[in-house]
């Protein structure tokens, strides 16, 4: 995570919000699944996420657990020091 803040943080002159790093997991989700099942039908990419576990993400690893809306088994905690985001590790 911390080198994706930094990368992100040079590309655009600002730190990113949680929105940037959620949208980032969703696609990477996304492109994690069509690669996995060779396929960009949406039945097939809804199946494959399914079978998803520990797909590394920037806010959490993510697994899908069924009977479950979330994806994410853990959290990331970062500080905010001098104008700058500082990663504090899982939660």
């Amino acid at each position: 995570a911390a080198s994706w803040i930094k990368e992100y943080t040079e590309r655009f002159k600002k730190a990113p919000e949680s929105t940037s790093a959620l949208t980032y997991d969703a696609l990477k989700l996304i492109c994690w699944a069509i690669e996995e099942c060779g396929s960009d039908d949406p039945e097939a990419i809804n199946q494959q996420l399914q079978k998803a576990k520990d797909v590394e993400g920037i806010i959490s690893n993510y697994t899908f657990t069924k009977g479950s809306r979330m994806m994410s088994n853990n959290e990331f905690l970062v500080k905010v020091e001098n104008g700058k985001p500082v990663p504090q590790g899982a939660i």
